[in-house]
């Protein structure tokens, strides 16, 4: 893929090798890592997110940082979302915790068509999700922190429309970043102006979302059911509540893992 390059782990930059380093791709480097590479020009994050970076204070602040964005981990982002918002419509966590309870409590479903999305981050993963959902029906709003004239759906933009994103939402996707504005956004506020019996998507970052929060908004029933796909320390305590509470639907980080030899493709051609 680029052959007139020399790829390195980074067990196996060596000191007399480091002022040849042109490219980084990294997920969280360690402290001192960026900052060993005089002729450093581009950092390529392995992550969709940036936050992860932070673990590195040396890392040149003139280097923009291009994140995951290719083709197959953005489709499978998109798939994700798709599934969990389908899983949500049929009411599947009713089905899962009645099961618990030996209960069956048939109840009719229509089609996904019609059903209200609200999308939080409308980057490259957020517009493939929308266009997906799209092709079934659904009626999409995605938020943004600045305006989007050219966006395919509907969009609010700036914090004093992001509260209308939870109110008349059946399903509510973050697919935000860490970032000092974010962190805690989802909080019991916010999640108190979701209509009673609406579901929850955190395929973002797990500290946009108060956890005990969603817990008891949940128990309460306030809240239908809640796919976490990330976890403040992953993996959680074995005393996690996450592990066990039986509307919520658990997965290891796995949205969007990246494809090693797509992501390869990708990088490479962005770094020609």
């Amino acid at each position: 893929m680029l052959p007139a390059w020399s790829v390195l782990g980074s067990e196996e930059v060596r000191p007399d090798l480091a002022d040849r380093v042109v490219a980084a791709v990294v997920w969280a480097p360690p402290p001192g890592f960026l900052g060993q590479f005089p002729r450093l020009k581009a950092i390529l994050s392995i992550g969709t997110g940036l936050d992860h970076l932070d673990r590195d204070p040396s890392r040149p602040p003139h280097i923009e940082v291009a994140p995951r964005r290719d083709p197959a981990s953005i489709r499978a982002m998109a798939e994700f979302v798709l599934m969990q918002v389908l899983m949500h419509h049929r009411r599947i966590g009713d089905a899962i915790a009645d099961r618990r309870e030996k209960l069956w409590r048939p109840e009719i479903r229509g089609p996904l068509a019609g059903a209200a999305v609200s999308l939080l981050g409308y980057g490259p993963m957020g517009q493939a999700s929308a266009k997906l959902l799209a092709q079934f029906g659904c009626a999409i709003t995605a938020w943004s922190r600045r305006s989007r004239p050219d966006a395919a759906v509907p969009m609010r933009a700036g914090w004093a429309e992001l509260d209308d994103m939870f109110r008349g939402a059946e399903v509510l996707v973050n697919l935000l970043p860490s970032t000092s504005e974010t962190r805690g956004l989802i909080d019991e506020r916010r999640l108190s102006l979701m209509p009673r019996s609406a579901g929850l998507i955190n395929v973002g970052r797990a500290d946009i979302l108060d956890q005990p929060a969603l817990l008891r908004r949940l128990d309460s029933g306030d809240l239908s059911f809640a796919s976490l796909d990330v976890a403040i320390q992953e993996p959680p305590q074995p005393d996690d509540p996450v592990w066990t509470h039986p509307r919520i639907l658990l997965t290891p980080h796995v949205a969007s893992q990246p494809d090693p030899t797509a992501y390869a493709e990708w990088a490479a051609a962005l770094l020609r």
